[in-house]
């Protein structure tokens, strides 16, 4: 990024700080620091002296430290005492832009979440939505992104779409381990960093699992699919009505986890014969999230007990829910 974004950088942060009075007390321009450096040293020559501390000394002391690296000194947030060595160091509004293009760059264009890892163990005080602020104004990754949706179908207004799904290969004849998989986008609603939901589904007993994600990235998909396939396990075959390549980048993360697993078949071709499946799931699922006010306030927390209340509704034409057909039991009330 040029000198422009960081000003474009500096002047939405400040939107963002002048609105939301927790990023502001977060935060610390160079005035503070200074001030909160020389406090430090005043207090560390009182303690020297012999004179009692307060209940704020211990308190601040607690929060603040100086260290000597790099031959200049740095404010940082001291660990336990179990771990006396390590420390997080403060970063100032000015050098705020700095230290989240330094990141960015280090892992060429990561995902929200590599940022967020990899600056957590450094500061003490970037926070996920100044990684976010930075990351809507990385060109890269907006066009990634871009490209990203434009190949996958997500989307609220895409939903009423009808997927593909092509008829099982011939050497899969047990569809219990068929399983499909599709995103609802929850970017309008965003919620401690989760923009996503995956809904996955076992195509022979309806049986669903609701996963809340940061972002779609095939790694980031796989880590929530592999929540799923450690309980119930792999299936045979795998399916989403996107692009072919997204499919097979998905089930290589998982695959190199997954070592020794067996295979998972998928369809090999974009231009298959269109076999429509029954697309009420998705619908249902929506209409809960989008017209449901209440669900919408901490939904990431609410998504199990809904996936548990649609897992234990009698299936239409059946007498049975998909948690008695997968588990031969019916599901306690909650």
């Amino acid at each position: 990024m040029t000198q422009p974004a960081k000003t474009i950088f500096d002047e939405a942060w400040a939107a963002v700080l002048s609105s939301n009075k927790s990023e502001e007390e977060a935060s610390i321009d160079i005035e503070r620091y200074n001030f909160l450096v020389r406090e430090l040293k005043k207090l560390k020559v009182k303690y020297a002296s012999g004179e009692t501390k307060t209940p704020f000394d211990y308190w601040f002391l607690q929060k603040y430290n100086i260290v000597i690296m790099e031959s200049r000194e740095w404010l940082v947030k001291p660990s336990s005492r179990k771990n006396a060595s390590r420390f997080l160091k403060y970063v100032i509004v000015e050098d705020l832009f700095d230290v989240l293009h330094e990141a960015h760059q280090s892992i060429d264009h990561g995902t929200f979440d590599e940022m967020l890892v990899l600056l957590s163990n450094k500061y003490c005080n970037v926070s996920s939505e100044a990684v976010k602020t930075y990351m809507k104004l990385c060109q890269y990754c907006t066009n990634r992104d871009a490209m990203l949706q434009e190949t996958l179908r997500i989307g609220l207004e895409q939903q009423e779409l009808q997927p593909i799904l092509p008829s099982l290969p011939s050497d899969v004849s047990d569809s219990y381990f068929s399983a499909h998989f599709e995103f609802i986008n929850m970017h309008q609603n965003t919620c401690d960093g989760y923009a996503y939901i995956m809904v996955h589904w076992y195509l022979s007993n309806l049986f669903i699992n609701l996963v809340p994600l940061h972002n779609i990235e095939p790694k980031n998909v796989a880590t929530g699919l592999l929540d799923i396939y450690s309980t119930f396990g792999i299936p045979n075959f795998i399916n989403a009505p996107f692009d072919v390549t997204y499919i097979y980048s998905v089930i290589k993360h998982i695959n190199s986890v997954w070592q020794g697993a067996k295979s998972m078949v998928f369809r090999n071709s974009n231009d298959v014969e269109n076999i429509h499946y029954d697309t009420s799931i998705m619908q249902h699922i929506i209409e809960l999230c989008v017209n449901d006010a209440d669900f919408q306030i901490n939904w990431p927390l609410k998504l199990k007990y809904l996936q548990f209340k649609m897992n234990n509704q009698i299936k239409p034409g059946s007498d049975v829910s998909p948690c008695q057909e997968m588990f031969n039991m019916i599901g306690r009330r909650m």
